[in-house]
């Protein structure tokens, strides 16, 4: 029985998947593999099957499917560079402290945003024109929301 190893090589250098092999229509030898999704992440499809890029990123690299939650470091879903995957529990994805949680750019109105997750739910902190003032109002809101939660310096 063949794997699907045998039908799509990965770069982990660029994180990019490549077909090895014909598949169909649509997946033809050295075509990149995996469409974006709405939700960010790249899904490829092998079979009757979609599989999330990140995991088959720790798969081929290491060998052996990931146990837990695939973390991108710097929060681009789209970026599977093994170097941008970490292997983490679904409380520390959740909780890591990287400089731009909670914060990102809306291309939509040009400005800064902020958000917080609150027992499952997220909750929109506002609009900001600088990554600074996003920042610490999610900072604010960390504190108040999530009292266990130990500020990095």
């Amino acid at each position: 029985m063949l794997d699907i190893k045998d039908y799509l090589s990965y770069d982990p250098e660029t994180g990019l998947f490549t077909w090895v092999r014909n598949t169909g229509r649509q997946n033809k030898l050295n075509k990149i593999a995996g469409h974006k999704a709405k939700n960010g992440y790249v899904y490829i499809q092998y079979k009757t099957k979609r599989y999330l890029a990140h995991r088959l990123a720790w798969y081929f690299y290491h060998g052996v499917p990931p146990l837990y939650s695939i973390d991108h470091i710097n929060e681009a879903k789209d970026d599977n560079r093994i170097c941008n995957l970490r292997l983490d529990t679904d409380k520390e994805n959740g909780q890591n402290n990287s400089t731009c949680k909670g914060m990102s750019w809306s291309t939509t109105r040009g400005k800064w945003q902020a958000a917080i997750s609150i027992k499952g739910v997220n909750k929109f902190l506002g609009y900001y024109d600088t990554p600074e003032e996003a920042r610490d109002v999610y900072l604010c809101a960390k504190r108040e929301h999530h009292p266990f939660w130990v500020e990095s310096k």
